[in-house]
């Protein structure tokens, strides 16, 4: 029971902390279009939001976002480019699609 309740309280976290999550990623990946020293916050902030698809079964955002940071760490910012607003746009669709309570 208790590891019910463990990932009761991981799941609903993460629907909690999904917009801000995908706000700051926004706001490094600006950066970073401007910037290439915004890479490595990039990179750390997609690496966390990867741990955290991966702990409530998320699999496709979680591959996403290792893809997402395995560019971040080549520093291929074309790819990073190309991908960002696609993950971006799933990471949000699971606040919308009411996968939470």
């Amino acid at each position: 029971l208790h590891d019910e309740e463990l990932l009761k309280d991981t799941v609903v976290d993460f629907y909690k902390t999904l917009e801000t999550e995908a706000d700051k990623l926004e706001g490094f990946y600006q950066g970073l279009k401007k910037d290439g020293n915004m890479v490595e916050q990039y990179r750390i902030k997609v690496h966390s939001m990867k741990s955290s698809a991966n702990l409530i079964g998320a699999i496709v955002i979680g591959g996403m976002a290792k893809m997402l940071e395995d560019a971040a760490r080549r520093e291929e910012i074309s790819e990073l480019i190309k991908m960002h607003d696609i993950f971006i746009k799933e990471w949000r669709s699971y606040k919308e699609s009411g996968h939470g309570g």
